[in-house]
């Protein structure tokens, strides 16, 4: 007859026994850390989902045998995605902390996870795939380029949202919320060419004495002044312009008019210079300033 000791022994035994998960004698021993399958298996249980020789997440063996019939249950579809080698990251640029595949910090996410979450791509408990998130450094035309600054901001901006301005100029300050719309005024147009006189102000004349405007009569004479206006000023003078001053010994007039009139050019515009103490230098057309330059280049 057994003793106690024998029976309790195998009543523990047994007791562990049921405990164990099924074994399958035809493979070998696996735990695996991905999926947690701990036990035998006729492949790779940790390169899968599960051990296929059981149902899915269950040590019960795909085929079952009863007394009148025996059922084989086809095992369910597992995902074969090769298990990637992964390394800790903390990324600066876009905020992620953990395990990657890849290294995050040079893109927006981590591929292994849903964009800006932890949930993985290819969480096997999933009811449906989502559709995949649309590309957030892919900006729209016209909403400028992707930037992801220091200062917080992150998104399309045409402007540089990371420069002293602090953020997106097409946003409020510290948000999102388009910035309002600010007419600009029409750029005035361009200032018309003093050189150029209106009719009944004379020709235009630049002088040594510091008159440069436009003048009936020779300003760079020896009156020292254009007789229009107040010497030393462009305040049109009130009194009546004295008499004219003797005319200085003729000097070369460059051809550049057909006109009978001396001051109308077809080349350039008329220019009377004078030097320091008040002698003409020329008289006549020139395309450039002659009085500056103390000539007029050919």
């Amino acid at each position: 007859m057994p003793s106690f000791t024998t029976i309790t022994s195998l009543l523990a035994a047994a007791a562990l026994t049921s405990a164990a998960p099924s074994v399958n004698r035809r493979g070998a021993y696996y735990v695996c850390y991905n999926n947690g399958f701990r036990g035998d298996c006729s492949v790779d249980p940790c390169a899968i989902s599960w051990c296929p020789d059981y149902q899915p997440y269950t040590y019960t063996p795909v085929t079952t045998t009863t007394t009148t019939t025996t059922t084989t249950v086809q095992p369910a579809p597992v995902d074969n995605t090769p298990v990637k080698a992964t390394a800790y990251y903390v990324c600066a640029a876009n905020g992620f902390r953990g395990d990657c595949s890849v290294d995050p910090c040079a893109l927006t996410w981590c591929p292994d996870y849903e964009p800006f979450t932890y949930t993985p791509v290819n969480s096997v408990k999933r009811a449906a795939e989502p559709e995949p998130a649309s590309d957030p450094t892919v900006c729209a035309p016209g909403t400028g380029y992707f930037q992801s600054c220091s200062n917080g901001f992150r998104g399309c901006c045409k402007g540089d949202a990371c420069g002293p301005a602090g953020w997106c100029p097409d946003y409020k300050f510290g948000t999102y919320t388009p910035a309002t719309t600010v007419k600009r005024t029409p750029e005035p147009a361009p200032a018309s060419d003093p050189t150029v006189c209106a009719q009944g102000t004379g020709y235009f004349q630049s002088c040594s004495n510091g008159f440069r405007g436009c003048c009936k009569t020779d300003a760079c004479g020896p009156a020292g002044w254009c007789p229009d206006y107040k010497f030393g000023t462009y305040t049109p003078a009130t009194a009546p312009a004295p008499a004219p001053a003797p005319a200085p010994a003729p000097v070369p007039v460059t051809p550049a008019s057909t006109s009978s009139d001396p001051s109308v050019c077809s080349k350039g515009y008329y220019q009377v210079c004078a030097n320091s103490a008040g002698v003409t230098t020329f008289k006549g057309c020139c395309e450039k300033d002659a009085c500056s330059l103390g000539y007029c280049p050919l």
